[in-house]
């Protein structure tokens, strides 16, 4: 992949908005002030990805194409991507968890609970 360039990371506005929006798909929010608080903590963790993630969301925002060669325990941000997809961008963010975190239990245990794959490192299909 070449370098980031800085330019082409989203706004704060953008990931804002797109966090709001999903939060609103969720059904989890009653009101709107707790859909803008869920969306503004989220949008600080998009800043926090590590290079190699941060590089393929860049992509994957500018394109809506998964660059899907990374792997963490037989996971990829393509299967994640799969099983929720109007969760995207978020998928890229436990994605980096598991990636600088592999043997982390509650990041294997989120991943589990909410994309369905295994607490192995069985190869997720």
């Amino acid at each position: 992949m070449k370098n980031l360039n800085t330019n082409d990371f989203p706004s704060y506005e953008e990931l804002l908005t797109w966090c709001v929006y999903a939060g609103s798909l969720d059904g989890e929010f009653s009101y709107p002030k707790s859909i803008r608080s869920y969306a503004k903590s989220r949008v600080k963790l998009f800043y926090e990805l590590s290079s190699p993630v941060k590089e393929r969301f860049v992509h994957w925002w500018k394109t809506r194409e998964i660059i899907d060669d990374l792997e963490v325990k037989g996971y990829t941000l393509q299967y994640m991507a799969n099983k929720y997809p109007h969760k995207i961008p978020i998928a890229f963010i436990y994605f980096d968890d598991l990636l600088q975190n592999p043997d982390n239990y509650f990041s294997l245990k989120y991943c589990h609970q909410t994309y369905g794959l295994p607490l192995s490192r069985d190869k997720a299909s």
